[in-house]
């Protein structure tokens, strides 16, 4: 194989004029096929066959990271040259160069520079010293860390402080008016000496006389007396004293007329003397409790006077009644329960029944209103013999009574004649007929729930309109062997 290098001075001219990367790129190699030679593969004569080069591998690594380093790369024959063929051309290996720029640099501090002065010489103060860049960071390299400038604390020792006074307070008044008094004033330390400071000079208080001149004498006043014997023995009295001048006054002295020669007060305050009791006047009468029908007022009186002794005490009562609203209240009407009905004014068919109540008396009060009598309408169909005529005014003149066409009574009467169904009851009530099939006559006959049943349906029709209603019953005889059809109602 072959392999081409670049020397220093070369590699060094060029990386000045272009990046690393593109001088990489600029420094591969390749041996370039002469024209001269067969292609690859190509056959001469008949079994000549030519060397053909496979594909070449990859670059292998950079043997430096920095300042130039060397790559390879290789590869290998695909085909080999048979017979008179041609030999491959150019090399199975092939070398560049890589990384030709500089190493990185990483920025450097020189030393530090020493302390300046303290700003401070006590009570703590500050000092700085400073420091260069000696290498500047270069391809890729790392910042410089840290600061330029540095600061220490420094004099930490505590100054001096010297004692310092506040301002004087203003001067006290005199401590007395005449006879030589003092008046005063002080002052406080707002700092005190410490760390070999200076102490306060002088004192906290001063004081000077005043008000030297004689001092008046007042007029003085002598004891008192002794107290007089009391105006009254009970109930509360009065007792006096006197006094006299002892000094009088002088220079100016209050005088003594500004004070009393005698004095009072009261006494046997407590001790009460014998009082009867007495009323005062009767107050006015009180509303009357009802305004009618025997109500009741009062009025009342109380003690003007309190009695010290249970004997002499008041006499009466304290409070009087009377009777009053004596005339008789008004009573009005008031309606008292309905008494049951009385029986139906019929024993068989529709009537009237009536009931009653009363009331009590009314004395100037008000009416009752209302009736004391009410009427109703009552039925006993269920009392009517079977072939009866059964309502109260059931059927008219002229009114049919039968399906044969039988003329009833003028009065609403009944007919009991026998109509096309048969022997039957015969009401004039619809132009309808109803029909009862009975398949046991004579039981139904005997059985007064039956005909309950019937006439209560019959009461309830009645009720419908004015058309007119024609029930027929048949009831068959007995004979259970005749021939005869029984007959449908």
């Amino acid at each position: 194989g072959s392999s081409r290098s670049v020397g220093n001075a070369s590699r060094q001219a060029s990386s000045s004029r272009r990046p690393w990367k593109q001088q990489v790129l600029q420094q591969v190699r390749r041996r370039r096929p002469n024209p001269q030679e067969p292609p690859p593969g190509h056959h001469g004569s008949e079994g000549d066959v030519n060397c053909v080069w496979q594909d070449w591998e990859d670059w292998t690594s950079c043997t430096a990271s920095c300042n130039g380093g060397v790559m390879d790369r290789n590869r290998v024959v695909a085909v080999a040259r048979r017979g008179g063929g041609a030999d491959c051309p150019g090399s199975d290996k092939e070398q560049a160069e890589c990384n030709i720029g500089g190493c990185k640099v990483d920025c450097t501090w020189d030393e530090w520079g020493r302390w300046g002065r303290c700003s401070r010489t006590c009570g703590g103060g500050v000092m700085f010293r400073t420091r260069n860049v000696l290498n500047h960071s270069r391809w890729g390299g790392s910042a410089c860390t840290g600061g330029r400038i540095e600061e220490e604390a420094c004099s930490m020792e505590p100054c001096p402080v010297d004692c310092e006074w506040s301002e004087w307070t203003p001067w006290t008044g005199c401590s007395k008016h005449c006879g030589g008094g003092k008046r005063t004033r002080h002052r406080d330390k707002v700092a005190e000496a410490r760390y070999d400071g200076v102490a306060c000079p002088g004192v906290a208080d001063e004081e000077r006389d005043c008000n030297t001149q004689d001092c008046p004498i007042d007029c003085k006043w002598g004891l008192w007396e002794d107290w007089s014997a009391c105006t009254k023995t009970c109930g509360g009295g009065r007792k006096e004293r006197g006094r006299s001048v002892e000094t009088q006054a002088e220079e100016g002295g209050r005088r003594c007329d500004e004070g009393d020669s005698k004095m009072e007060e009261p006494c046997n305050s407590d001790r009460l003397c014998p009082i009867l009791c007495e009323w005062s006047d009767w107050g006015e009468w009180s509303h009357c409790t009802q305004s009618c029908g025997n109500g009741t007022r009062t009025r009342e009186r109380a003690k003007s006077k309190e009695a010290t002794a249970p004997e002499l005490d008041c006499k009466g009562d304290a409070v009087i009644y009377e009777d009053c609203g004596m005339h008789r209240c008004p009573v009005d009407c008031v309606w008292e329960g309905w008494r049951d009905w009385e029986p139906c004014s019929v024993s068989c068919g529709t009537g009237v029944k009536v009931r009653s109540r009363a009331h009590q008396v009314e004395v100037d009060g008000k009416k009752c209103n209302g009736s004391s009598i009410e009427e109703g309408e009552c039925s006993n169909f269920h009392n009517c013999p079977v072939g009866a005529a059964l309502g109260h005014g059931v059927g008219s003149a002229g009114g049919h009574s039968n399906a044969s066409g039988g003329t009833g009574s003028a009065e609403g009467g009944h007919s009991s004649s026998e109509t096309a169904h048969g022997p039957g009851i015969v009401l004039p009530l619809l132009s309808a007929d109803i029909m009862l099939q009975v398949s046991d006559p004579e039981s139904f006959v005997d059985d007064s729930d039956a005909k309950a049943a019937l006439f209560e349906g019959v009461k309830i029709l009645m009720n419908v309109s004015d058309a007119h209603l024609e029930v027929s019953l048949s009831l068959a005889t007995s004979a259970a062997s005749s021939s005869s059809a029984s007959h449908e109602h």
